[in-house]
């Protein structure tokens, strides 16, 4: 049903036939006002006449006139779009998160890796990798006190160890001089991990996760050396550290992720959290029917794993539920991402000159002790997630999605495209009518 005088207030509508196939069609809607945080099922005739008391609000009357009065609410909006807003960066100075990829080199070759194609010897050097930390740690370029390095690959980090370790040094000491507030995570996949590296890693407070595909066939078939990584984890776990473990969900294993969480909770009780996200890629879906059909598939699975995680004192989560959790007027702020040679990207997954399209992502450059940016250039970056498509503001999913990611739409083509953001409604509605719940 269109209800275009709804969607100028920023409310939307869902036809919970699409997630619940026990609904008729055009009978039941979500009814959900974001910046008001209310939702709430309605039927046609109800959404109708909801639609009519916002074409003309003063026909309104009674409980009409104070239901849409509570979820045309905007409260919200003018925090949503402040210049202090941390997920609206005007200036990359405005940053307090730092992507840090020390490495293009892997021991990997992941069946899914959306970075195979920049693979090289390229490492950062320590000159270039002190001068981002020393300028990002500086306690006067920004009032916020907090402040996140995010330490992955590009490549496997681990394979630059003596770099993570000086940017790790350096930048704790550098939070005790300015007082600051400093939250370290590494992504790894585990093989190369020591004692000695896991007690580094403990001793400076760095949380670490860990891309694992849990099951024995599904780990060697995506992405090798099983055995090592299991023996890594419990040496890891034996040493005092908890890592959150990372699965990507492929047409190979979407059918496991009860089986996959099942493992964890019996293998390593001590572990909590897993995360699942959808594997990226045109190649892994044949075409836009097969991946809504893997994306359907996903969420049902996604969401009876979850219940089993709750039920054992595990979390379960994903990118699109840590989106549906918040607003964001745009899908993200970009990124502040360090890249080995240098070069200052807009994205953590753009990361070499062997990309297609790199050149069009970086927009500053750390040389000769200086960090300097392309302001002109990041505006533009950062302002192309600014103009949504009509469809996005009929969208349930506007406030969380904000647009969608530009890797997608760098990665995927129109039919493509569409399914992923058919998967971003139907995730956004799933979770909203669980909060309900499911009451339709």
């Amino acid at each position: 049903m269109d209800i275009p005088n709804l969607n100028e207030r920023n409310i939307q509508a869902f036809d919970v036939s699409r997630v619940r196939p026990d609904v008729a069609a055009g009978t039941r809607y979500l009814v959900y006002a974001p910046l008001s945080g209310s939702f709430f099922v309605a039927d046609s005739d109800g959404l109708a006449a909801l639609e009519a008391s916002a074409a003309d609000p003063r026909s309104a009357t009674g409980e009409m006139a104070s239901l849409l009065e509570r979820i045309g609410d905007r409260t919200l909006y003018d925090e949503l779009l402040a210049d202090e807003n941390p997920v609206v960066v005007k200036n990359p100075s405005h940053y307090t998160r730092l992507s840090l990829l020390p490495t293009l080199r892997c021991n990997f070759h992941c069946s899914y890796c959306y970075s195979a194609k920049g693979r090289a010897s390229t490492e950062i050097d320590s000159a270039r990798l002190d001068t981002m930390v020393d300028w990002f740690m500086d306690d006067r370029r920004t009032e916020c006190r907090e402040r996140t390095i995010f330490i992955s690959g590009g490549g496997e980090p681990l394979m630059s160890w003596q770099s993570v370790r000086r940017a790790v040094e350096r930048s704790r000491k550098l939070e005790k001089e300015n007082r600051l507030n400093l939250t370290v995570l590494l992504m790894t996949n585990g093989s190369l991990l020591t004692a000695s590296i896991c007690d580094f890693l403990k001793a400076n407070g760095v949380e670490v996760g860990l891309s694992f595909d849990i099951l024995p066939q599904v780990q060697n078939l995506q992405r090798g050396h099983y055995q090592q990584v299991v023996d890594n984890l419990r040496m890891m776990v034996s040493r005092g550290l908890e890592p959150t473990v990372s699965s990507v969900i492929t047409p190979a294993n979407i059918g496991l992720m009860m089986e996959m969480a099942v493992t964890m909770h019996r293998d390593f009780p001590d572990l909590r959290h897993l995360n699942f996200d959808p594997a990226m890629g045109m190649e892994l879906y044949a075409d836009a029917i097969e991946l809504d059909s893997f994306y359907d598939k996903f969420i049902v699975n996604f969401f009876e794993t979850k219940r089993f995680c709750a039920q054992h004192g595990m979390t379960m989560d994903c990118n699109a539920l840590r989106h549906a959790m918040k607003l964001f007027p745009r899908y993200c702020q970009g990124k502040l991402c360090l890249v080995p040679n240098g070069d200052i990207s807009v994205c953590h997954s753009v990361s070499s000159p062997r990309e297609t399209g790199y050149d069009d992502f970086v927009y500053g450059r750390v040389g000769d002790g200086r960090v300097v940016f392309d302001e002109p250039k990041f505006l533009s970056l950062i302002g192309s997630q600014d103009s949504l498509p009509l469809e996005c503001r009929r969208c349930i999913a506007r406030w969380h999605c904000g647009g969608g990611c530009l890797m997608y739409r760098r990665a995927y083509d129109a039919g493509h495209l569409a399914a992923v953001c058919r998967y971003t409604q139907n995730m956004t509605a799933t979770i909203l009518l669980k909060r309900m719940g499911d009451a339709v």
